[in-house]
């Protein structure tokens, strides 16, 4: 029985869904090995972090946080008291937990020592950000550990850096713009951020060779919201669309909640990797989808049979041959079939038993030769009588199988 080309077709499309989805499970799979092993580093640098920090009567105890070489350095670390207080904020990303309370900033309108929950001592100074009149944010510059024998010097640095930046501020429709203001433009151990009117931290230092906690207070609804929040979650930087995998963790000591710690890290790498996987699957798949169709097209080819050749044959009902004539009938279709020829002598024995499977010699006896050498003939008989009959119904009349010959057994019932 011939093969329809549609046939094929669907087997290649078949071959091309199950590529697909081995695409899709191969991104699955890829995609959440990396996402767990993005979630162990998370989950070891929170443990280790834990560990480094303590809270005592004093407040937060950072020295061990502060001496730990394994802490990474790379990517965000929010460490918050539930009062509000910023422990620590490194690498903040844009648009997450990046916010300041001005109204506590705005306490040290004229220079101050403090000392925070955390142990730290700085001398801290706040100037207002005003445009004709209108208040739009405020520069805070600190220094850490000051020495009570420089205080007058300290300041008059304080004042220096503040107005650096000031002078480096452009104000555009009651907005502050900060794209002017360069670091290095300021001492490499004072800590600076300018916060706009809306609590937003539009520009800071993060110099490596100090320490970079300038005093600053978030707002508690905050604390609140990234402690209800799931644990885990994903969220991306605002200005540059980087995405973060971040870690939740609350700070419990002595049974109460006194801090919150967010550990992230990039899963940019992650996205990077999936595309070159999809990339490099969909080119082999390709590939090797191709090769297959060609190879599958190659090997079906002697069995295709044309849509148009499908609409020309006939179901056949009824077959015969007629020895007088030497006339293969298909209903009422005739092939003529020469007389005394080998096609004859095989037609003619063929169908003086149509279910039976005739061997070589058989057929050569037929033939009228008795010459084993000349087995070729019945073939080659065969070859030119299938080629006949095809033409009409699309189908062999005769099949080789095992080194015997015998009626297609599709057509041998319909032999009258």
């Amino acid at each position: 029985m011939n093969i329809n080309r549609s046939f094929v077709g669907k087997i290649a499309l078949v071959f091309l869904g199950l590529f697909l989805i081995q695409l899709v499970i191969g991104i699955f799979i890829l995609y959440s090995i990396s996402m767990r092993q993005t979630q162990t580093y998370l989950q070891n640098t929170t443990k280790r972090i834990e560990d480094d920090i303590s809270y005592t009567k004093n407040g937060w105890d950072l020295s061990r946080y502060n001496a730990d070489p394994n802490v990474p350095d790379t990517y965000p670390i929010y460490i918050l008291g539930t009062d509000g207080y910023v422990i620590d904020r490194w690498k903040p990303i844009h648009g997450f937990l990046d916010t300041s309370d001005i109204k506590h900033l705005l306490i040290y309108n004229s220079p101050q020592t403090i000392t925070t929950s955390s142990q730290q001592t700085w001398r801290i100074y706040s100037k207002q950000i005003l445009n004709n009149g209108h208040f739009l944010g405020v520069i805070t510059v600190a220094i850490y550990n000051p020495q009570k024998d420089q205080i007058k010097s300290l300041d008059e640095r304080l004042f220096d850096a503040v107005n650096i930046i000031n002078s480096k501020l452009i104000i555009k429709n009651n907005s502050i713009d900060v794209s002017q203001i360069d670091s290095r433009d300021i001492s490499y151990d004072i800590s600076f951020q300018v916060t706009d009117q809306y609590n937003k931290i539009v520009a800071k230092n993060n110099n490596t060779n100090i320490i970079d906690r300038l005093p600053n207070y978030i707002d508690l609804s905050y604390i609140g919201s990234i402690l209800n929040s799931p644990q885990t979650q994903q969220i991306s930087d605002s200005k540059t669309q980087q995405r973060f995998l971040f870690l939740t963790s609350p700070l419990v000591y002595n049974n109460n909640i006194m801090g919150v710690l967010v550990v992230g890290k990039s899963i940019s790498e992650i996205n990077d990797l999936v595309n070159s996987f999809i990339l490099a699957e969909t080119i082999l798949g390709l590939i090797i989808y191709s090769l297959g169709t060609f190879i599958l097209i190659k090997l079906s080819r002697p069995y295709f049979t044309t849509e148009a050749e499908v609409e020309e044959f006939h179901e056949v009902n009824k077959i015969s041959f007629d020895k007088k004539t030497g006339t293969l009938l298909f209903d009422a279709m005739e092939i003529t079939i020469p007389y005394a020829t080998n096609q004859y002598y095989m037609c003619e024995a063929l169908f003086s038993n149509p279910k039976k499977h005739w061997e070589t010699d058989e057929l050569l006896e037929k033939f009228g030769d008795l010459d084993m050498e000349h087995s070729r003939k019945v073939y080659d008989a065969m070859v030119i009588i299938n080629k006949k009959v095809q033409s009409i119904i699309g189908d062999k009349l005769i099949i080789l199988h095992d080194k015997v010959y015998q009626i297609n057994p599709f057509l041998a019932s319909k032999i009258a």
